[in-house]
Parts: structure tokens; sequence; C-alpha cells
């Protein structure tokens, strides 16, 4: 059961003969097929035969078999010789077969049978015309061997009761073969005909499917590209944002927006405008390019309340491709005039158009929507960067303003402070004990002038070492020195722990004397509270205005220590 599929669909390599068609292959499949079974069956028969035609010494017969027999063998293991042939030497081997019996036996034998499957196999493994010639050659022959019987020239065949003499023997016979043929050709021939059709079917079947997978195959294709080059700009933008994200300089940023133009798009010419504070011109910040640098030194400002200019477009919030023709023209003026294309991107913060960036090439450049969503995205974040860094700079200057305000507030409250009170501010300690009231030495002016710690040799040995140093570090509160710290030790130098230690100490010395300050303002005012209340209880205690006054007099002038005070109503006079 699974032997004649297999064998029919056979094709072994390139030296045999490949079909031209699915119809051709089936059809060399079946010439296999027949060469294989007749060869078999030949075969047995041959040696079934064979010794008969021997002893009767038909040396003829028994040649012709053997030669028959040879060549169906030949034919069917040696399929280098081509389908054609080996067709055409079938069919031959057939047609002996068929003349041979045909003489021997007359109509009762096997020839009309062999002439019939010679004509079937010709139109079978050939086309239509073959097997139509080969219907011709059979009844050619079979008049022919009629004739020749008839008139005795053939022997009458011994075996049989047939009286080849007869010619209505020999033509009820032909007419029976003709008929039988005919029969067999047009069922062939319809079997055939839906076989084609089958065939073209399944063709055109196969034909769709292989376009359809093609077009699978383009589809996958396409979209693996557009999955590349999506992940190509998502790392395009990953790479811009990182970048970006380390900066604070708006100068910096949009420098970096132009540089991603040109080293992922190849724009080698750019300029980034930003609109001005008072949101009616955009003033040019930075370029890329011979052409940009020209540009931007001929425009340095753009109105933007003027037409026909980059400015005016980026406005409307929308990227632009321009054309150097038709009404895009006008856009293309002074040293960007020859180039032939531009794309204009609005920078965009918080929905508001803060200034924008062109791309010029000199040749025209056609963008398709993703290309546009990647500039778009780029100089999105170029906005909001840009945006950033504002910010910054603006918070900067708030907190650079609040530190000088602070300092000049500590400066001036330690003033106000030091002219106000009476006690002493400074002391020296050494082997004799603690002093008040010490000069300032050199360093210490020095320390207090540059905010900075001061180390001073002050003695030196026979060997011009320095013997004694001397150390001054300020005591800073705020960024405002407020005193320091003078210290002098033997040695060449001072020890790293030691100027650490030092440098706490002044902090943290900042930190008390700062609090002691804030602690004695608390404790004045607690006592100028008590005084004013003690002062208005008296007051309140007289009751005339003559009382009054004498009391408001005389108790501001004990409780402030003061020589003289005047307390007096309104004299119109």
């Amino acid at each position: 059961m699974s032997f004649l599929p297999s064998f029919l669909r056979r094709n072994k390599t390139a030296a045999r003969p490949q079909p031209a068609d699915d119809l051709q292959h089936i059809r060399v499949g079946i010439l296999n097929l027949l060469l294989v079974a007749g060869s078999v069956l030949g075969i047995l028969a041959y040696f079934s035969n064979i010794f008969t035609l021997v002893r009767a010494e038909q040396w003829l017969t028994a040649g012709v078999q053997t030669a028959l027999i040879a060549l169906a063998i030949f034919l069917a293991v040696f399929e280098r010789l081509g389908y054609q042939a080996r067709a055409v030497l079938f069919l031959g081997i057939l047609y002996a077969l068929a003349m041979n019996d045909l003489i021997d036996d007359g109509l009762p034998g096997e020839g009309r049978l062999f002439l019939l499957v010679f004509t079937i196999v010709a139109f079978v493994l050939l086309k239509f015309r073959h097997a139509i010639f080969s219907l011709v050659i059979s009844l050619v022959s079979l008049i022919l061997v009629s004739m020749l019987m008839v008139r005795g020239v053939l022997p009458q065949p011994e075996m049989t009761q047939f009286d080849g003499t007869m010619s209505s023997n020999w033509i009820t016979g032909i007419a029976v073969y003709v008929l039988m043929t005919a029969l067999c050709l047009y069922a062939l021939f319809s079997i055939m005909r839906g076989l084609q059709a089958g065939l073209g079917e399944q063709k055109k079947l196969t034909a769709d499917l292989e376009n359809e997978r093609r077009n699978l195959e383009d589809n996958i294709q396409q979209r693996t590209a557009e999955l590349q080059k999506r992940a190509a700009d998502m790392e395009i933008t990953s790479q811009f944002s990182q970048a970006i994200g380390q900066l604070n300089r708006v100068d910096a940023i949009l420098a970096a927006g132009l540089r991603c133009f040109e080293e992922t798009m190849g724009y080698g010419e750019q300029v980034a405008y930003l609109l001005d504070e008072r949101q009616k011109l955009m003033a040019a910040q930075t370029w890329l390019g011979e052409n940009s640098r020209q540009l931007t030194s001929e425009y340095p400002t753009v109105s933007t309340a003027a037409s026909g200019t980059f400015a005016s477009l980026a406005l409307k919030g929308q990227a632009r491709l321009l054309r150097n023709r038709g009404d895009d023209a006008v856009y293309f003026r002074g040293p960007v005039s020859q180039m032939n294309s531009a794309v204009v991107l609005p920078l965009v913060a918080t929905g508001t158009v803060t200034g924008y960036m062109v791309l010029f090439s000199a040749a025209y450049r056609e963008i398709g929507v993703e290309d546009l969503a990647l500039y778009q995205n780029i100089a999105g974040q170029t906005a909001s960067g840009v945006e950033r860094a504002r910010l910054i700079a603006l918070m900067e200057k708030s907190v650079e303003e609040l530190k000088t305000s602070t300092r000049q507030a500590t400066q001036h409250t330690w003033r106000t402070y030091l002219k106000a009170s009476r006690r002493k501010t400074s002391y020296r300690f050494n082997r004799d004990g603690i002093q008040s009231g010490v000069q300032q030495e050199k360093e210490a002016v020095e320390a207090l002038k540059i905010g900075k710690i001061v180390v001073t040799p002050l003695e030196t040995n026979e060997a011009g070492a320095p013997a004694m140093v001397a150390l001054a570090a300020p005591i800073i509160l705020r960024g405002q020195p407020l005193g320091v710290i003078n210290l002098r030790m033997t040695g060449s130098s001072i020890p790293t722990d030691m100027m650490h230690m030092i440098e706490a100490v002044t902090k943290r010395l900042a930190l008390a004397l700062e609090n002691a300050r804030l602690v004695e303002e608390v404790q004045q005012r607690a006592e100028r509270e008590a005084a004013v209340g003690v002062i208005s209880s008296r007051v309140r205690s007289s009751n005339d205005i003559d009382g009054i006054l004498k009391t408001a007099a005389q108790e501001i002038g004990r409780s402030l220590g003061v020589s003289e005070v005047v307390v007096q109503l309104r004299n119109e006079n």
C-alpha cells in the first residue's frame, strides 16, 4: 500500500531529468512503475517460455524476447537516459511484443491487447498527438498484418482456429480494436483533463499560498524594521535624556540638542532661538555650521509679530517641514538661501512655546511620521531641559540673594551688638593665665579678611627652619566672620588633626556665640517689657494729666538710665 505512492513521488537526484510540472512528475512516476512492473513480469514470463523456445529451436523468438527483457531492465535501472527516450523505448517494447504476438497468434492472440496498451501508454506518458500517432501506427500494423496473412505471405496460426485468410475476420477484429481503443482514450482523456484541471487549481492555490507567504514575510520584515527603528529611536531619546539630565546651563543644553541632531540625523546647519522675558523677541542662543552662524549674526533677534519668519511658524506649536520653493521660499533668506529644505521644531515647555530650533539641509530630505515624532521628542526634551535650567538658575539666584541678605543681616546685627555691648570682646590665655583686651595680631587680621585659616612662621632655628608658628582661624557665622582664634605653638608646622579640631571648634563657637547673643536679646527684650509694665502701672496710678506726665518722665529716666527725659504735650502756640 505504501510502495506505489512512494514510487510515484520518487525524484532522486539532479542527474535524472526534472519534471516540467506536476503532471510531468506524475508521468515520470508512472513510467518508472511500468518499467519495474514490466521487468518483473517479463522476467517471470521469460523463464517460463525460454526453455520451450530453445527446445523448439525458435532462436529468433528467443533472442527477441531476451533483447526486450534486457532493454526493459536497462530502462528501469538507467534513469540518466532521459524521460523522453525511456518512454519511446518502452513504447517500442510494447509495439514489438504486440507485433510478435499478432504475427504468431493472429487476432485471437494478445497482439491487439498489446496494441491497445501501446496506444493507452502513449497517451499517458506522452501528449495527445503522440497517442493519435500510436493509434495510426496500430491501425496500419493491423491492416498490414491482415493483408499479408490474407494473401498468405504470413503463415496461419497453428494453435488457433482463427482463419486469417478471411478479410471479414480481420475487419471485425480491427473494428473492435478501434472501438475499444477509442473508448479507452476517451476515458483517459476525461481523466487527464480532470487531473490537469485539479493540478492547475492546486498550482494556483500553491501560488496563492506562496504569495501570502511572501506577503507575510514582507510584513514581518517591515514590522521588524519598524520595531528596530523604534528601538533605535528610543535608545537615542534615552541617551539624550541622560546627557541633558547632567547639564544645568541653558547654552549647554541647547548645544547638546544641536549635537544630537548632527550625530544621529546628519544636520550640519542648525540654529536655536529662545523667547525673551517680554515675550516679544526670539533671541539667538547657539548655532552649528557656518551658514547658521552668519544667520544668527545677521538676525540676532526676531520679532514674534513678524510674518514670514521661522519664529512665526514656531509660535504655532507644530513642527513643520519646509522646501525652498513656492510659498515656503520666503523663509529661506540671507545666509541660508542656498539651503533646499528645513525643519522648524518649536521648543514647547509646560504648554508654552519658549523658542525654536531650525535644521537646515542642502538637499531636500523627506521626513516620515516616525522621524518627525523623534525630532519633536528631542526638541521637547531640549525645551524641558532649558526650562529646568532656567528654574535652577532662578533658584540659585534666589538662594544667593538670600545668602547675601543673611550675611548682611548677620553683619549688621553683630556690629550693632558689639557697639552696644559694654563687655570685653577678646581674651588671651598663656602661662600667666587669662587676660582681656588683647590687640589683634597681623595673622588674625589676615584671617578675618580672607575668611580662611592662616598659618604664619614666627621664629626660625639655627638651620633656618620654623621653630614657632602662629595660626589664626576665623569664627564664621553664615559666611560672615565674627571673630578669630589665634594660637601659637613651637614646631615647624601645625598637625593636620589639630587643624581639623580648630575648624570644628570655630564652627561650634560661632553657633554658641549666636545662641548667647539671642539669649541676651531675649533677656533684654523681657527686661524692657517688664520695665514698660512697671512704667505703665505707675502711670496709670495717677489720675490727672500733670501727675501722669511727671510720673512718665521720672520712671522713664530711672528705667533707661539717661541723663535727661522730657515728656510734654503739643503746644499750638
